[in-house]
C-alpha cells in the first residue's frame, strides 16, 4: 500500500491492474497555505506528486512486463524440450519394438534348443540302455521289446530255458545300473525251435554313465 497526501479529508482510492490491488491514500492538510499561501502552489505540488506516481506505475508495469517475458521464454524453452523428447521417443520406438521382437525370437529359439537337448538326452539314454543290455544278455536269450519310462525299464523277450532266463536276471542284478529286478511273467510257449520261455521283466534304472 502506497499513501500519498492529495486531499484534505484523507480520501481513499483503489486501483486494480493485472490482478494486483494497489491502494492510494492521499491528502493535503493546508491547501492555500503551502507555496506562499496561494492555491497555485498547492496545485503544482499535487501535479508533481501525480507525475511521480505515474512514473512509478510505468516502471512497475515495465518490470512486470519483463518478468512475464522471462516466464514466457522459460515456458517456450520447456515446451521445446518436451517436444524434442517426444520426437526422440517416437524415433526410438521402432528400435525398442524390434528389440522386443528379437528377444521373443531368442526366447523361442532357446526353448526349442532345450526341447531338442532334452529329446536328444532321452534318445541317447535309450541307445545306451540298449547297448548296455546287449553287452550283458546271455546267449539263447533275446529281447522283443525294451521300454524306458523315466527311471523304469521294462524287458520283454524269450529264453530257450529257465537257466538262460536266470542267467539274464543275474546279469542285470549284478550291475549297479539296474536295481529291483523283478520277473513279472515267465511262461512256456511252443515254437519252431522247441519249447521256450516267454518273459516280462521290470527294473529300476539307476545310471548309464
Amino acid at each position: 500500500m502506497i499513501k500519498i497526501n492529495l486531499l484534505k479529508n484523507r480520501g481513499e482510492q483503489t486501483k486494480r491492474s493485472s490482478g494486483t490491488q494497489i491502494n492510494y491514500e492521499t491528502s493535503i492538510d493546508s491547501i492555500g497555505q503551502e507555496g506562499g499561501g496561494g492555491s497555485g502552489g498547492a496545485t503544482k505540488d499535487t501535479v508533481v506528486k501525480i507525475v511521480v506516481l505515474l512514473i512509478w506505475l510505468a516502471g512497475l508495469m515495465a518490470y512486470e512486463s519483463y518478468n512475464i517475458g522471462e516466464l514466457d521464454s522459460k515456458i517456450a524453452e520447456k515446451n521445446s524440450e518436451k517436444n524434442k523428447l517426444a520426437t526422440d521417443i517416437q524415433m526410438k520406438k521402432p528400435i525398442a519394438d524390434k528389440a522386443r521382437d528379437l528377444q521373443a525370437q531368442l526366447e523361442d529359439l532357446e526353448a526349442r534348443i532345450k526341447s531338442i537337448k532334452d529329446l536328444s538326452r532321452i534318445r541317447l539314454r535309450e541307445i545306451k540302455a540298449i547297448d548296455f543290455v546287449q553287452n550283458i544278455i546271455p546267449e539263447r536269450v533275446w529281447l522283443s521289446s525294451l521300454a524306458i519310462n523315466s527311471d523304469k525299464v521294462d524287458f520283454s523277450g524269450g529264453a530257450m530255458s529257465d537257466e538262460n532266463l536266470n542267467r539274464f536276471m543275474e546279469a542285470l542284478e549284478s550291475k549297479s545300473n539296474f536295481k529291483n529286478v523283478i520277473l513279472l511273467k515267465a511262461v512256456e510257449q511252443k515254437s519252431k525251435e522247441g519249447t521256450i520261455k516267454v518273459f516280462d521283466i521290470t527294473s529300476s534304472l539307476i545310471s548309464l554313465d
